[in-house]
């Protein structure tokens, strides 16, 4: 049984929580290289020590975001996932991260794609942990041949995946970034059907 937050813990988050709202309301409005520590303590009305306390850097609270989503893949996503066949479970699993990618100012999604920003790439992050369940439970079942392991098929699956959000960011999202997504990744995904 878990204890019940304090009083004390719950105003810790609400602070962080308040902070990484502040600090990405203003990356969206001004953009991240026009944002300084001193405009997010001044919105928040917070002190520069406050901020210290729970982020190092504005960076720290830049990377929070996929923190985040790896959060929200680990228990939303993963619970969400309605599909039967795992195929399909793996299209369904990339219309979620379209979904959250168009939750993301353009500017920001910008900043994200950054060639400098290895977040992407970081293996172990419970995004791709969810994905390469689905993939070894199809595999296991006969649905999914397994000439890639889980993970290498893992990591074709996000290199399609980004690339697909880095041209939506290229046409300043003005197509359907589900439908796209839904489109390619159900068109590569099929190429490893077992038939």
């Amino acid at each position: 049984m878990t204890k019940p937050i304090t009083k004390r813990q719950k105003q810790a988050i609400d602070t962080k929580n308040k902070i990484y709202n502040v600090s990405i309301a203003l990356f969206e409005k001004y953009g991240y290289d026009n944002v300084h520590i001193k405009d997010i303590v001044k919105e928040a009305n917070i002190s520069v020590g406050t901020f210290y306390h729970y982020y190092k850097s504005k960076e720290d609270v830049f990377y929070e975001i996929y923190v985040r989503a790896d959060y929200y893949f680990d228990t939303t996503v993963r619970e969400g996932l309605k599909e039967e066949y795992s195929i399909d479970r793996v299209v369904e699993f990339f219309d979620y991260y379209a979904a959250k990618n168009m939750e993301t100012d353009i500017d920001t999604l910008r900043q994200m794609l950054s060639i400098n920003n290895k977040n992407y790439i970081k293996k172990g992050r419970a995004m791709q942990n969810v994905l390469i369940e689905i993939i070894n439970e199809g595999q296991k079942r006969g649905e999914i041949i397994d000439i890639e392991t889980p993970e290498e098929l893992c990591e074709k699956l996000f290199i399609i995946a980004r690339g697909i959000v880095f041209d939506w960011g290229l046409h300043d999202g003005d197509y359907n970034l589900r439908d796209k997504m839904k489109h390619f990744i159900g068109e590569f995904i099929k190429m490893f059907l077992k038939k």
